[in-house]
């Protein structure tokens, strides 16, 4: 009787911990096996029981996949008065690269799943060879195999969708040791290919090595979710089919740059130079003379062209204009231009030879150094105009008086000899007293106020260039400024006007402003009150430095 009670009591615990029994598995799942490399497959990890979404680390699963989203759901059922429940997390993944891989084992709750294995296997069909009918397609150019540091290089992507998308992910080509950034806005057109249209959305990318190796481009992918059913409400957006295409993958070989180059490295494919000058058969001393240079490149960016820097030789001042750049598609080249200009003031007449300018660049069509030029120029520079001022003549001789023309009687000299010797004794004898009352008077001053002071040295007058800029710059008279500010600076305090940003910044500044101004093609407007007040800090500055005591003679407090 005994054995029966405790086999009843066995069976009825059995059956009350059947269900918890049940309840503590944990299985993992796949929706395909294998996959292909970089397709995106759902991962589903199910729990017989109910817990919290945060129960589930799958951090794991970061050192083998590339982990996308998640999502988690759970839910209760009753059957036959037994009670089931149950909490699933559906995470996305990929995987870049062939081979075999394993999902670890999770824990939730003290619950345990098994691992399991994963094949990823190469694409079949990638790039253009996809077949017809397709809803999305993904085409790519690059028709290069190897290039050299720094040479710039288009990839473009053409992306074909012939259906509807819920989501579009279009992931950019990557290289090792490489700049790849998108250039410009995608383009949206339409094509029909194979009897059926397309919506065409093409991106163009630049590809810019920036290290020497062999290496393995790895072309564009894209991911999307393509509608499979009508979106019946607000909160449901219908059925759908996740994508991923991936564009072919190619080694690629960089070369390094040549030791044999000189200057600024540029790659191209094809460098010009452009020389434009205001054409006139003679320049005047003074007077500006706009220079244009133009540089342009294919397969480039704007900022790899090199700063132009060319040599107008001793007898010209030069001042360079902010540099104006662009670049764009030509096709599938990508140009980019770089504008400078120049504004020229000649300081003597003569016949000058603007110099050659010269631009190493390699080409990368015949894998040599090439160069492109600008002829020597030769100019013709006469002295300006002379002042309308008419001569200042010299005061004409007075006319000797009439009365020097007449003849005197002889006269008696007696009397008027002695009134006459008389009256000059008198004027010596006062002239005498005279002195010795001044010497008198000053020892006396000089015994009540002490020793004598130096007397004050008279301010040195400025010389005449200075005043002229002084009046020119009262007048706002532009051209003045221009034309004695150079010879101003060099006859008196030996600076050459290019030199003048190093020794005083503000002042250059100002008088770059007024070049601009006047030889420029953006407006500058020119403040001469502070041009007139920097320059005055400039003169004093300069005089306070010439007549300031040498310090390094001096011992040290």
């Amino acid at each position: 009787m005994g054995n029966m009670i405790l086999r009843l009591c066995l069976l009825a615990s059995m059956l009350v911990l059947a269900p918890i029994i049940n309840a503590t598995t944990l299985s993992v799942s796949v929706d395909r096996n294998p996959i292909m490399v970089g397709e995106t497959f759902t991962l589903t990890v199910t729990a017989d029981f109910k817990t919290s979404a945060n129960n589930l680390d799958h951090s794991a699963l970061l050192k083998e996949f590339v982990v996308g989203s998640t999502s988690v759901g759970s839910n209760t059922r009753i059957v036959n008065g037994e009670i089931s429940q149950q909490t699933t997390w559906n995470i996305t993944l990929h995987q870049t690269n062939a081979g075999t891989y394993t999902i670890p084992a999770f824990e939730v709750n003290g619950t345990k799943s098994q691992p399991i294995e994963i094949k990823v296997i190469k694409q079949p069909t990638a790039g253009t060879k996809q077949g017809a009918n397709e809803d999305v397609r993904l085409v790519t150019t690059f028709e290069h195999d190897q290039a050299f540091v720094g040479q710039q290089l288009l990839y473009q992507v053409k992306l074909y969708i012939g259906t509807s998308l819920q989501r579009a992910q279009l992931q950019a080509p990557s290289l090792q040791g490489a700049e790849i950034t998108p250039l410009g806005e995608d383009s949206d057109s339409s094509e029909i290919l194979d009897g059926r249209r397309y919506r065409v959305i093409t991106r163009n990318y630049s590809i810019r090595p920036t290290q020497a190796g062999d290496f393995e481009l790895t072309g564009s992918v894209f991911r999307g979710d393509i509608s499979l059913s009508q979106r019946t409400s607000f909160f449901n957006n219908g059925r759908s089919k996740p994508v991923t295409i991936i564009a072919d993958s190619k080694p690629f070989t960089v070369a390094p740059i040549p030791a044999n180059f000189p200057g600024q490295w540029l790659v191209s494919a094809h460098v010009a130079l452009e020389d434009k000058w205001s054409e006139k058969d003679q320049y005047i001393v003074g007077e500006p003379i706009t220079r244009t240079i133009t540089l342009t490149a294919a397969d480039t960016i704007v900022e790899q062209l090199p700063e132009l820097t060319p040599d107008f030789g001793p007898s010209f001042n030069t001042y360079p204009d902010k540099r104006t750049s662009q670049q764009g598609l030509n096709d599938t080249t990508l140009i980019a231009q770089a504008v400078q200009k120049f504004a020229v003031l000649p300081s003597q007449p003569g016949q000058f030879i603007i110099p050659e300018v010269k631009l190493a660049w390699f080409n990368s069509s015949t894998q040599q150094i090439a160069w492109a030029s600008i002829p020597a120029k030769t100019i013709s520079v006469i002295a300006g105009k002379q002042s309308n001022a008419a001569p200042i003549a010299a005061p004409a001789a007075a006319p000797l008086e009439k009365a020097q023309d007449t003849v005197v009687a002889d006269q008696p000299l007696v009397g008027k000899t002695n009134e006459a010797g008389a009256l000059v004794w008198w004027q010596l004898g006062c002239a005498v007293l005279s002195l010795l009352l001044f010497v008198c008077m000053a020892i006396i001053i000089k015994q009540r106020r002490g020793p004598a002071r130096a007397a004050p040295a008279e301010p040195q007058r400025p010389p005449s260039l200075q005043l002229q800029l002084e009046k020119a710059l009262r007048q706002e008279d532009s051209n003045v400024i221009l034309k004695l500010m150079p010879m101003w600076l060099a006859k008196y305090h030996r600076i050459d006007i290019s030199q003048l940003e190093s020794v005083d910044s503000a002042l250059a500044s100002a008088y770059q402003a007024l070049a601009k101004q006047q030889f420029g093609n953006a407006k500058v407007d020119v403040d001469f009150a502070m041009f007139t007040k920097r320059f005055s800090a400039f003169c004093k500055m300069r005089q306070e430095k010439n007549t300031a005591p040498l310090s390094g003679l001096y011992p040290k407090n």
